[in-house]
């Protein structure tokens, strides 16, 4: 991220004032390579052919590196340079099949130890033992149950979890709800946080509690936004003693994507660095934050998951997933769980409102006075010119050179916009003989209303041009004989300001000129991103002869385009759709992007409804954001909806209620209390089930 980039660079350049370090990231607007490089991977996976002559990599928060598929692997295993990752969870869950009793297992296994693996050896280790006894780290004071033995609980199908049916009779049995209450009377805690299994033993938990005049509250999926600030509020203040969470995973489909700076994110490439979108349902403000949960889990056959496959708006999530739904058109949006909306008629937000960013583009880097004018002055007079006519001209021309600058998005006219997406659209760039760049757009005579339009743009942008114009001809295009109507190109002058060249061109505007597009388009405002649509659908979509655009879709090849406009466009209050076009006729994959003013959609002809999964290793996932929601893509259209978990730095007392497997949960629940806070002095660990018996205390964990 650019909080974190920023934070290293800061630090190297005490370290190493003397030494060259470079900055590669879109966020911080530079992809400058030095002796030292600090970067984003989803910068340099673009321009992986830069780095080539690199002798070390290091990836901060390498557990978070699928060693399978993912930006990382394919960065790294490209280069083949040595790698050094850097993490405080080295874990990855690892599963197999046990001979011996035929059952399916998930355990958690060091990096170095799975397979396949990109880490292979461990360095350098910092003890969480050692940050305790050095009091980085708060205390814990543990509280456990010795006669609770999850071995006699059956496991779920993949081994990852237990069976419910079991889990529950089982901790029937051991009158775990009446523990929880007992453990949190006899707490002198202020902050009691419980983790339960089940929804109908929380109920019962506060219920209980309420009648022994202690004041708690149950978070669960259903608890609406207001009054989940309300509650987290009274929590910390502490009002309400203790907070009941009901472990229940509410995620979305592998094949969802959410919405980053970075653009869309999938399973495998999301981390703990992203800075995620997220939509506040008081006033549709789309902002970026970090994630403070990612979740994946498998799903097994059988499993229930609620679907929608429209238009326009598609997901597909687990029935106890949150979403924003209302039935009236412009009535706030309420928290419902997905099971809730099956074959209703519902409206569903698709778009928000974000502020543009304030970029500033890196200028050229200043030319010499000297020799340039030496260079120049000799070539003048080689021409004819006196010393002092050349050495004039020479000065000159080094003063507009120098002038030249790039516009930063903000002060970009309409006009710009118009013609940065036509050029994207219909546009070319090609090497000339002398290694110079010509920029040029083209377009039919049977459209005589686009001519105009186009030079009336040029005209207003103040890009000078020469045109040729070209006679019909037979092509043939998607398989089919046409017969060309002929065609208009403009040769657009560039305006480097050099001897008897035109100084009205497009210079101003060249880091624009990108066909995948520019990250500089999240600096464009509403207005400014529309008139770039405009302009791309002029070239690439039914404008017909220069017809009024009043929305609608554009058809193109280019994905990576698509997918950074749709983007920008879900944050500028646009509803954007993208899907492929299935017909044979095309070489390569070819889509259709739909825009239209919208905020929600109605969900009319399309309802969601219920399916069962039928296949084995289906995944779901989800992040915790601070607000609670998210922006996801499936097949191509955007949903916003609810996240899942919650978040409290200042517990100082942890109840657990359930078992569990996996070593990451524990340890990440647990590593809530261990935080420091402002008269904390340490956190209390009342473990019901046999946690800390199976994985030991945190603060003794030693990484061999």
């Amino acid at each position: 991220s650019k909080e974190l980039l920023e934070q290293n660079l800061s630090k190297l350049q005490i370290v190493n004032p003397d030494v060259h370090i470079g900055v590669f990231s879109a966020s911080m607007n530079s992809k400058e390579k030095g002796h030292i490089t600090v970067a984003t991977i989803g910068s340099v996976i673009k321009h992986i052919e830069l780095f080539g002559d690199c002798e070390l990599i290091i990836v901060d928060e390498c557990d978070a590196v699928e060693s399978r598929g993912g930006m990382y692997e394919k960065f790294i295993n490209s280069l083949k340079i040595q790698t050094i990752g850097l993490t405080a969870t080295p874990f990855r869950l690892r599963h197999y099949n046990d001979f011996r009793t035929g059952e399916h297992v998930a355990e958690s296994r060091i990096l170095t130890r799975t397979r396949p693996r990109i880490f292979n050896k461990i360095i350098h280790i910092t003890q969480v033992k050692g940050l305790f006894e050095q009091k980085y780290l708060c205390p814990l004071d543990y509280d456990w149950q010795n006669n609770y033995d999850s071995r006699k609980i059956k496991s779920n199908s993949t081994g990852q979890g237990f069976n419910d049916e079991a889990l529950k009779m089982y901790n029937e049995q051991q009158g775990i709800v009446d523990k929880i209450v007992h453990s949190v009377e006899t707490s002198q805690a202020k902050h009691c946080l419980v983790f339960c299994q089940f929804t109908s033993e929380s109920d019962e938990v506060w219920k209980k509690l309420k009648e022994k005049g202690i004041w708690s509250a149950t978070v669960t999926a259903k608890t609406p936004k207001r009054e989940r600030e309300l509650i987290v509020q009274e929590f910390r203040s502490g009002k309400i003693k203790c907070l009941i969470n009901v472990g229940i995973f509410l995620c979305i489909s592998e094949d969802t994507e959410i919405l980053t700076k970075n653009g869309w994110c999938g399973i495998d490439d999301i981390s703990f660095q992203d800075d995620i979108a997220q939509y506040n349902n008081d006033n549709m403000e789309i902002t970026f934050s970090k994630p403070t949960n990612i979740i994946k889990k498998n799903l097994n056959i059988g499993d229930e998951i609620v679907s929608l496959d429209g238009r326009y708006v598609s997901f597909s999530v687990t029935p106890d997933h949150t979403m924003l739904c209302t039935t009236h058109p412009s009535h706030k949006f309420l928290k419902k769980e997905a099971k809730e909306i099956i074959g209703k008629k519902t409206y569903i937000p698709v778009s928000g409102f974000c502020n543009h960013e304030k970029i500033t583009i890196k200028q050229r880097t200043k030319i010499g006075k000297g020799r340039f004018l030496a260079s120049n002055s000799y070539n003048y007079r080689k021409k004819g010119m006196s010393r002092k006519e050349a050495n004039e001209l020479a000065l000159e021309q080094w003063e507009i050179k120098n002038s030249l600058r790039y516009v930063s998005p903000s002060n970009l006219s309409v006009d710009e916009c118009n013609f940065i997406g036509f050029w994207i659209g219909d546009g070319s760039k090609h090497k000339r003989e002398n290694n110079g760049t010509a920029y040029s757009v083209s377009q039919s005579f049977g459209n005589p209303k686009m001519l105009q339009w186009i030079e009336a743009i040029l005209k207003s942008c103040k890009i000078e041009y020469s045109y040729s114009d070209y006679d019909s001809q037979e092509a043939i295009i998607c398989g089919r004989k046409v017969k060309s109507n002929g065609h208009r190109a403009y040769l657009l002058c560039i305006g480097t300001g050099g001897h008897k060249q035109n100084k009205l061109g497009l210079y101003r505007l060249i880091p624009y000129l990108e066909k995948d597009g520019t990250e500089l388009f999240w600096g464009l405002n509403r207005k400014q991103y529309l008139a770039i649509v405009e302009g791309f659908w002029k070239a690439d979509g039914w404008h017909g002869n220069n017809k009024n655009f009043n929305y609608g879709t554009i058809c193109k090849s280019n994905k990576k385009l698509l997918d950074l406009l749709q983007a920008i466009g879900v944050c500028r209050g646009f509803r954007c759709t993208i899907k492929i076009k299935n017909d044979k006729r095309y070489k390569k994959p070819f889509y259709s992007f739909s825009i239209f003013d919208k905020q929600r959609h109605q969900l009319t002809h399309d309802r969601a409804k219920k399916c069962v999964i039928k296949e084995k290793n289906k995944r779901v996932w989800c992040v915790t954001m601070p607000m609670g929601t998210i922006i996801t893509r499936n097949s191509g259209t955007v949903t916003i909806m609810g996240n899942c978990g919650f978040d409290f730095p200042e517990l100082d007392c942890i109840i657990f209620g359930r078992p569990t497997k996996s070593l990451r949960i524990f340890y990440q629940a647990t590593g809530r209390g261990i935080r420091i806070a402002e008269g904390k002095t340490s956190c209390k660990v009342y473990d019901l089930c046999d946690n800390v018996k199976r994985f030991g205390k945190i603060e003794t964990f030693v990484f061999e």
